[in-house]
């Protein structure tokens, strides 16, 4: 361990010894203070894209269930033979036509 001789700045002409240790107590430079404020901060931001991300995923889900059904309506209104004879090629032909 590096040891450094310090002389003290108010007026005294006494000359204490410090290691590296004691010159540097917090290495990472940071107060803990603002050091838990910026975990704090990022913990809630996380938590708030995760609902944010959680209820956009949810509307997509509920407007391709709205789209696929109205698809389904459609199809059933404009072939209804097809359906009840399970004629799977006229309803892809009307299948690809549905908008």
């Amino acid at each position: 361990m590096k040891k450094i001789w310090i002389a003290k700045w108010k007026g005294s002409s006494s000359v204490r010894f410090l290691s590296n240790s004691r010159m540097h107590p917090n290495p990472s430079g940071f107060k803990p203070a603002i050091l838990y404020s910026i975990i704090l901060i990022l913990l809630l931001m996380g938590l708030i894209i995760a609902l944010v991300e959680n209820a956009r995923s949810e509307m997509i889900r509920e407007e391709a269930k709205k789209r696929g059904m109205a698809v389904a309506r459609t199809l059933a209104a404009v072939c209804p033979n097809a359906l009840l004879t399970y004629n799977y090629v006229i309803l892809q032909q009307n299948g690809e036509r549905v908008p």
